[in-house]
């Protein structure tokens, strides 16, 4: 039976990529088969740091922020149509939203969208690209909430925040431009 040398396996949530193969990965992005996009955001995700857990949470949101924006610049000014900051009063506090009103939008539809992030992580700014899309291509109204994050908050207040929020837009869909048949809460 072969025995494993611990020293050469990396802290990284995919040693075998990190094994002194660089070459080998080189040569996997050179492949003919990905386009110039495709190698351009595998590059972005070589580039992040690797998982750990002894790392502060200050410093992992920073390091997800840099590399999302990085990921998302060619994409944050592409919506084609109006978007609106707004707060919203839920649990003693404001909560700030972003509207999205695309274009020829049907207002029988209406998305509520939460960011991911595992509750500590990430931000509408983080997921805005994708959400500019999404609401180009459904013509919907779509609402991306800015909920509070853990650690600092404990729960259940994510989840106490996420449904005041919710509440408030439904109960208010008229002066959101919508006239709701559908609500979607993503």
């Amino acid at each position: 039976m072969e025995s494993v040398d611990d020293r050469r396996v990396s802290s990284h949530p995919h040693p075998v990529l990190y094994r002194n193969n660089w070459s080998i990965l080189s040569s996997f992005f050179m492949d003919p088969r990905f386009s110039d996009e495709t190698r351009a955001f595998l590059n972005v995700i070589m580039q992040a740091p690797p998982a750990t857990n002894d790392i502060d949470i200050t410093t992992k949101r920073q390091q997800t922020e840099s590399l999302l924006v990085k990921m998302n610049e060619k994409l944050i000014d592409t919506f084609k149509g109006t978007l609106q900051e707004q707060k919203v009063a839920a649990n003693s506090t404001e909560i700030p939203i972003t509207i999205y009103t695309p274009v020829d939008v049907n207002t029988t539809k209406l998305v509520i969208f939460f960011h991911g992030g595992g509750w500590t992580l990430c931000s509408r700014k983080t997921h805005q690209a994708m959400v500019n899309m999404l609401a180009d291509a459904t013509k919907t109204v779509w609402i991306s909430v800015e909920y509070r994050l853990g650690p600092e908050h404990k729960f259940p207040i994510w989840w106490s925040d996420a449904y005041e929020v919710a509440q408030h837009i439904l109960g208010n869909k008229q002066s959101y431009g919508c006239i709701v048949l559908h609500t979607f809460i993503f």
